[in-house]
């Protein structure tokens, strides 16, 4: 419901104080992490990250900058001319990550497959990134 894939039948889904229950999925300010990655076999490391920001017409100056820039932070530099298929399963991990993180969502929200009872159901646990901390703390955990 977060997501807006589907539509709740009371309430309200607020994120920053706004109502967002009526605003279609692709206007409202959150991402999806996959369970499963869904990286773009077609494309190089760089252009997956820099995906929606170039659907989003952001300049391309921009787009180099900032795909660079988060690709750093989690220790992908030097991979953006490589497929999917070269990488390690930590390397699809964090490319699929950052191409939410890039779009500096208000919620991103991690898909995972719910254990024990309800087993075999998707769920999407939330996560509220503040701006760029969240990026900034994957840094940080890389330089360890």
């Amino acid at each position: 419901m977060i997501a807006g894939f589907e539509i709740p039948t009371a309430g309200e889904i607020m994120i920053d104080g706004e109502n967002i229950k009526s605003v279609p999925p692709n206007r409202r300010s959150t991402t999806m992490v996959l369970q499963n990655y869904a990286l773009f076999p077609h494309m190089t490391v760089f252009e997956n990250i820099a995906y929606r920001l170039k659907i989003h017409r952001e300049p391309a100056k921009s787009v180099r900058r900032r795909t660079e820039e988060v690709m750093r932070l989690v220790g992908l530099e030097g991979l953006g001319g490589r497929p999917p298929a070269q990488l390690s399963g930590g390397q699809h991990q964090r490319v699929s990550l950052v191409r939410s993180l890039i779009m500096e969502p208000k919620v991103l929200l991690l898909l995972t497959n719910e254990l024990g009872e309800g087993a075999g159901q998707k769920k999407a646990m939330p996560v509220f990134p503040r701006s760029k901390s969240m990026l900034t703390c994957a840094g940080a955990w890389k330089r360890r």
